[in-house]
């Protein structure tokens, strides 16, 4: 059988299958979903074959769908998977012999989905699979809306959460749109934009490598229905690719006491880490902000008011902030540091943020029983001390520190001392 799109060879109980559209990168059209069905089926049937390859022509695997074209035979998304891929993959996946996915190239979109689908995969140097849905606007998770689900955004998956017209259509992109409603924003009296409703900001991340040339697609589809219109908005300065500044607080007293700092007491080591692709000696700048003031509510050590820095050699540099007594009852006060940006260019880090709080310690209470008017020389005198407040009584508990050391002069270091002096 002759195909257009697709080239079938067979050779000693082998046969190849190449998806043949080299000039854009073997993009999935209609004319090539219905010939790689037939192509599936022919090497299925044939037991005269023992193994199956599968590949693409040129230098890619493929490049998933081609979204150039304009018409196919399907009457929405639904019916093109249904119709259209699900034959192959099945003649794939019930293969009664292995098929081997021959991969160079991009493997993209629908075209990692052929070559997942296959027994084995044999890749070059430069190949990759990517799935490109991993880059579609996706739906938060509600229970955390840091996190994402698998469902792309759309009308029917983020809307007003109560529809006109039958829920099918809702309840097959999303069984979750009612409750997803949080995430849309009515503007029915289009004030902001001319459009209805939209949803609440979504952020995009991917990983990328420093210095290397991306280029992003944009895609709206209308799908099935063109009553409706979409539109993409971005946030202003939001589109960035700095790198993360890695930093860690530590201090002697943490875990032990809550997360602030206490005058009097040890203060924290602030330690920023070396960018992986910087190397030399590294300025670190910032700003000092807050209400606490420099040297008189904390010193620095291994830093100035506004500098540090990593030597050449060494990965990373440590801040140690001391907070000062100043004997002085006071609200709590707010240290930030603004770490700038490290290094210049591609290469560069984003600003970062860290606050701290520098606390009063809590007053120390103690109290010492000294009601001895009853007293004769040689009975049994009980002494307790009872002590409250201080920084014992922040301790996170449960913990096997002690909150209070105790030294009696000369009779030892409990709490509570039963003595019998003979002379008082």
């Amino acid at each position: 059988m002759d195909f257009k799109t697709v080239k079938i060879n067979k050779k000693n109980k082998v046969a190849s299958i190449e998806i043949n559209r080299p000039d854009v990168l073997n993009a999935f059209n209609t004319e090539l979903t219905l010939e790689l069905q037939q192509a599936t089926q022919i090497v299925k049937d044939d037991d005269d074959v023992r193994v199956v390859i599968l590949s693409g022509a040129g230098r890619a695997f493929s490049s998933g769908a081609d979204l150039a074209e304009r018409e196919s035979n399907w009457d929405n998304a639904k019916d093109g998977l249904l119709n259209g891929y699900k034959p192959s993959f099945d003649n794939i996946i019930s293969m009664p012999k292995p098929v081997i996915a021959s991969i160079q190239g991009p493997a993209a979109g629908i075209g990692a989905a052929f070559a997942m689908s296959c027994d084995l995969r044999i890749m070059s140097e430069d190949a990759y699979i990517l799935s490109v849905f991993s880059n579609i606007a996706l739906v938060p998770d509600i229970s955390d809306p840091t996190t994402y689900s698998d469902t792309p955004v759309g009308i029917n998956s983020v809307n007003s959460g109560v529809t006109t017209n039958s829920a099918e259509f809702c309840d097959f992109i999303n069984p979750d749109w009612a409750s997803d409603s949080l995430f849309y924003v009515n503007n029915s009296d289009m004030l902001t934009v001319n459009y209805p409703g939209f949803t609440v900001p979504l952020s995009v991340h991917q990983s990328v490598e420093p210095c290397e040339l991306y280029h992003m697609k944009i895609v709206l589809a209308d799908n099935s229905s063109t009553s409706n219109t979409s539109a993409l908005f971005f946030e202003q300065s939001s589109f960035t690719s700095a790198i993360e500044t890695n930093y860690i607080i530590e201090s002697n007293l943490f875990p032990l006491l809550d997360d602030n700092l206490y005058e009097g007491c040890d203060g924290a080591s602030l330690t920023i880490f070396r960018p992986d692709n910087l190397i030399g000696d590294i300025p670190i700048t910032y700003g000092l902000q807050g209400s606490a003031e420099y040297l008189e509510d904390y010193t620095l050590t291994n830093g100035t008011v506004d500098s540090s820095q990593i030597d050449s050699g060494f990965s990373s540099v440590t801040i140690l902030i001391d907070p000062i007594e100043d004997y002085v009852l006071e609200a709590n006060e707010s240290l930030v540091f603004k770490l700038y940006s490290i290094g210049t260019g591609c290469g560069s880090t984003s600003s970062t943020i860290i606050e701290m709080t520098i606390a009063d310690q809590p007053l120390l209470d103690i109290s010492v029983t000294d009601d001895f008017t009853n007293y004769c020389p040689g009975d049994d005198a009980e002494l307790k001390v009872n002590i409250s407040g201080g920084v014992g009584s922040l301790l996170q508990q449960p913990t096997s520190t002690l909150p209070y050391s105790i030294e009696w002069s000369q009779i030892g270091t409990a709490a509570e001392q039963l003595e019998n002096p003979f002379v008082t």
